[in-house]
């Protein structure tokens, strides 16, 4: 729902203190954080005459912002470069990447002037090196005029150290590889 701003301004004297009058342009630049302008009520034509007072109402949206927030599992550390695919209720990817969205240093991603009413589903579909994928989606139903968020917990996988020594000497290695169960590719080493 819009809200209307009605436009306080001394526009009846002009720098010289004389009265202004004829037709006046007005057009809404930039509103207040959080709002969005409308565009039927942007700019205004409106007649002013010397012994008139005139009222111009310009009507601003509440802003509807959904932020999901991406953290280590059981802390407030952020996790960068987790990759999630961000659909409507029909399924429908939301954005210009085919509703690919990829946290940034803070382990976020913000998503702005989304429709009220719209139910929005978050999905991690890659998960960051090192962490296991969290595959459980999780929704938000849009609320006008709200900040929303959504948060994701991933826990750290562990990993299996394989180290290689000589059958001499124990105490000298020939190769140390880690072997993470997650995305990172298999080292091309085969024991049984």
């Amino acid at each position: 729902m819009a809200h209307p701003r009605p436009l306080r301004s001394k526009l009846a004297m002009d720098s010289n203190s004389h009265s202004i009058s004829g037709i006046i342009v007005i057009k809404e630049t930039k509103t207040l954080p959080g709002y969005t302008i409308d565009p039927g009520t942007q700019s205004q034509t409106v007649v002013v005459n010397s012994a008139d007072t005139q009222t111009i109402t310009f009507y601003n949206t509440p802003g509807t912002t959904l932020t999901i927030q991406k953290y280590v599992d059981g802390t407030t550390d952020p996790i960068q470069g987790v990759t999630f695919l961000i659909t409507d209720s029909a399924g429908t990817p939301l954005g210009l990447n085919q509703g690919e969205y990829v946290t940034d240093r803070n382990g976020r991603i913000v998503l702005n002037s989304l429709t009220p009413g719209t139910t929005i589903i978050a999905k991690e579909v890659w998960a960051a090196d090192g962490y296991v994928l969290d595959g459980q989606p999780q929704s938000v139903l849009i609320k006008e005029g709200e900040t929303q968020q959504i948060t994701f917990y991933n826990k750290a996988f562990g990993g299996v150290e394989i180290i290689k020594v000589d059958a001499a000497d124990k105490t000298k290695r020939l190769a140390k590889r880690p072997w993470w169960s997650g995305r990172t590719p298999p080292l091309p080493a085969r024991f049984r």
